[in-house]
């Protein structure tokens, strides 16, 4: 699947003054197999453009392709974009409401109409992807669960409709560290199964870790568009988007400062174990 935005520009209250723009000549593509991290301040359009993606918002100019096809077409099947991209919200737990785990991640794939077996499948194959067993869980009540286990139910809901491309809203917000790093497992596996990945995130560490390319939103703006190296090797960049640095990169420059190793361009934790090695 490939995703291209044209001219996009999106303003709230069109009709009735004042006219309040969020985004501005949105200009991107992304394409199958990429794992892409969103990052922008509070404000700077980040959801807004979530929601152009599935078309639960129309462009007030511009253009939304999909495999070159305009979504707004009026010959464009909306329901059959919004089956293969996943979308998964801030705080996604809050939206459980089946009596049992199963049940809630098979409500997707019941609506479908789909076969008794495939949904069994689908199902287990959710929850495997997110680490619960569904032997053990699925008859449990989500509400009995951890946070963590919540929002994971959530994620296997989303997954039981064997989306195509997977867009997050700040998936880990909210989760203690050990919550973090589950999740982070959870999409490394998820991107190492084909699927695609768009990343919303104000942790900036957590997009550092995972995607290989950022865009960075501001005022409704693209900033910059590229390799998330490319970016952090900017300081100008950073300067303007006022972007701390991942605390990756901040150790490699501390360790290089104190002539302990000697690159201070080290972008991952295997990198830098590899320095430390040779002392």
């Amino acid at each position: 699947m490939k995703i291209k935005f044209e001219n996009v520009c999106y303003s709230y209250n069109q009709k009735l003054p004042p006219k309040i723009r969020v985004l501005s000549n949105i200009n991107l593509e992304i394409v199958a197999g990429e794992f892409v991290g969103i990052v922008g301040p509070t404000g700077s359009g980040k959801t807004t453009l979530l929601q152009h993606f599935t078309g639960l918002l129309k462009p007030t100019s511009g253009t939304v392709y999909v495999n070159d096809k305009n979504i707004w077409r009026k010959d464009f099947q909306l329901q059959d974009l919004r089956r293969k991209i996943g979308v998964v919200f801030q705080f996604p737990e809050s939206q459980l409401f089946e009596e049992t785990v199963f049940d809630d991640v098979a409500f997707a794939p019941r609506c479908q109409k789909l076969p008794g077996k495939e949904i069994n499948h689908r199902v287990t194959s959710a929850l495997r992807l997110v680490g619960i067993d569904a032997e053990q869980m699925g008859n449990r009540s989500p509400y009995h669960l951890s946070e963590g286990e919540m929002r994971r139910i959530a994620l296997a809901g989303v997954l039981a409709m064997a989306p195509e491309m997977l867009i997050l809203d700040e998936p880990t917000a909210g989760l203690d560290p050990s919550g973090i790093k589950l999740i982070a497992g959870i999409l490394k596996r998820l991107h190492a199964e084909g699927i695609t990945i768009v990343l919303i995130s104000h942790n900036i560490d957590l997009i550092f870790e995972l995607t290989n390319r950022i865009i960075i939103l501001d005022e409704g703006a693209i900033e910059f568009d590229g390799e998330k190296t490319s970016f952090f090797h900017s300081s100008k960049m950073l300067l303007k988007t006022k972007l701390d640095l991942p605390r990756i990169i901040k150790l490699s420059q501390f360790l290089c400062d104190q002539n302990i190793i000697q690159n201070r361009e080290v972008y991952s934790k295997h990198e830098l174990e590899k320095q430390l090695k040779v002392l």
